[in-house]
């Protein structure tokens, strides 16, 4: 009996030391920005994957998705380059047929869901740029740019299951929630684990990208978290904003993110501030939890604003905001201006997409511009470019740093074409309100030719901006709501401003 347990402590010794020096992969480097209650949220920095989307159970998923990732990092590629797949990941030398660079896989494996659908995704090196990664051989596989996000992550061991990965996201996004932290998409499951790495060594996460910043949420009194943080509700008649007739604007008590304009605010005698419009995209919608009213919170950082309620027919508009003053701020209008930038540079889902996550950013709505016909629709819109409208806090970002922005995030040498787009709706313009902002543009223009990053010279054109038409609901955040879906932007440089 005595040489049973010394042989099986060593072979878990030895199982130890294999899981120890598999599990020393290159990992996608990333910064806690705040620990949280059984979670942490993360920054990840820009960081190039290959990615490809199966069907099936997440366990099915992850077998096949890796098997066709395998495919491309064990030489399916146009270099034939060998890549290292098992831990520790080393580069190949001596036993090599030809003198060429390994590709190491990188730490986590990811896997996303969406529908019936899974994404598998692997990390690649940091060493490698899109232009001197080697192009995948099986057309199942796509090399994507993935900017800089932050994340909610919390992290599980021992075995994975399907029932394992489920529990493990309902429980993050019950928590984000509690802590009015705003979800921008699906949860993802994500391995860090060589084969064979003991159970007991294992690391396993499920993490959803979030919106949140680092100085997001004010000190709140214990009434505000009441109401913004547990979801209650002030006393009718009591609230600061009830009989409110001042311009102005609304602001989230938590986060400060604009919400509602003074114009939209209306007498309803229900005893709370009413309104029948939000400034667009501010306000998030969702089912309450008595089954009964549709709750809306700050869309930011999901504090708690109160309950929308539609057919009361007290406006032409037939809908009531109905919200707690205390989880609103009020700025009269000489104090705070919010100003607007159109954009146009390829499809305008993937450009909306990245510039809604500046900072400043209030927000966006996508849409057509620049021609001629009226009322554009997306199966007609002859003439007009797919363009974005940004609105904006001027106190926390400008115009200038929104446009050095937006000639990272496209290419403005291709004239009418954008990735796989072709056509003048898919043109790089600037549609300028006022000669400054056309000035400011020409000037941006010299400093991105002058910094010879793109090989031939800017074709964005500069465009009086005239009327604005919103697209059709659908691609308003379409990838918000369809995390994975086609894009042709990605932040291809650093700023230009020095």
């Amino acid at each position: 009996m005595t040489y049973i347990i010394i042989a099986l402590l060593a072979v878990i010794a030895l199982w130890s030391v294999w899981g120890f020096f598999g599990s020393r992969v290159e990992q996608t480097g990333y910064a806690v920005v705040k620990k949280m209650n059984g979670y942490e949220i993360r920054e990840y920095p820009a960081h190039i994957v290959a990615q490809t989307t199966v069907k099936g159970s997440y366990g099915k998923a992850m077998n096949s998705g890796f098997s066709i990732l395998a495919g491309y990092i064990f030489g399916g590629n146009t270099k034939k380059e060998g890549i290292a797949m098992t831990a520790p990941v080393v580069a190949q030398k001596g036993e090599a047929k030809k003198a060429s660079e390994n590709i190491a896989m990188t730490a986590p494996v990811m896997a996303a869901a969406a529908g019936d659908s899974h994404t598998i995704s692997f990390g690649m090196p940091r060493s490698y740029t899109l232009e001197t990664l080697p192009t995948p051989d099986d057309p199942r596989i796509k090399i994507m740019m993935i900017p800089t996000k932050k994340y909610a992550v919390m992290r599980f061991s021992w075995h994975r299951s399907d029932a394992r990965v489920k529990s493990g996201q309902e429980k993050l996004l019950l928590a984000l929630t509690r802590d009015g932290v705003a979800a921008e998409g699906s949860a993802a499951y994500a391995g860090y684990n060589a084969p064979w790495t003991p159970p007991w060594m294992t690391r396993h996460e499920v993490l959803v990208e979030v919106k949140y910043e680092i100085n997001q949420t004010n000190i709140l009194s214990e009434e505000e978290k009441r109401v913004i943080i547990d979801k209650g509700t002030e006393a009718p008649f009591s609230g600061e904003y009830v009989n409110t007739a001042a311009r102005g604007v609304y602001v989230c008590r938590q986060c400060g993110v604009p919400l509602y304009n003074s114009e939209d605010k209306f007498e309803s005698g229900c005893g709370w501030p009413s309104f029948d419009d939000e400034i667009k995209g501010a306000v998030k919608k969702s089912p309450d939890a008595d089954g009964a009213r549709t709750e809306i919170t700050c869309a930011r950082c999901g504090g708690h604003l109160g309950h929308v309620f539609t057919g009361e027919r007290l406006t032409e508009k037939n809908i009531r905001h109905c919200v707690n003053s205390i989880s609103m701020k009020f700025i009269p209008s000489n104090e705070h201006t919010t100003k607007k930038i159109v954009l146009a540079g390829g499809c305008f889902w993937g450009l909306e997409e990245l510039v809604r996550k500046q900072p400043g950013v209030i927000g966006t709505v996508v849409g057509y511009t620049g021609g001629q016909a009226e009322d554009p629709v997306y199966e007609n819109h002859a003439g007009h470019a797919e363009a974005v409208e940004i609105a904006y806090d001027p106190e926390k970002t400008s115009y200038r740093k929104l446009l050095d922005f937006f000639f990272r995030i496209h290419n403005p040498t291709t004239l009418n074409r954008q990735g796989n787009d072709s056509g003048a709706s898919y043109r790089s313009a600037i549609f300028h309100a006022n000669e400054e902002e056309k000035k400011e543009a020409e000037n941006f223009i010299k400093i991105v030719n002058t910094s010879k990053r793109w090989k031939d010279p800017v074709v964005t054109t500069l465009e009086p901006l005239k009327k604005f038409y919103p697209a059709e609901d659908y691609h308003q955040d379409y990838l918000k709501k369809n995390p994975g879906g086609y894009t042709c932007h990605a932040i291809y440089f650093d700023s230009y401003i020095k």
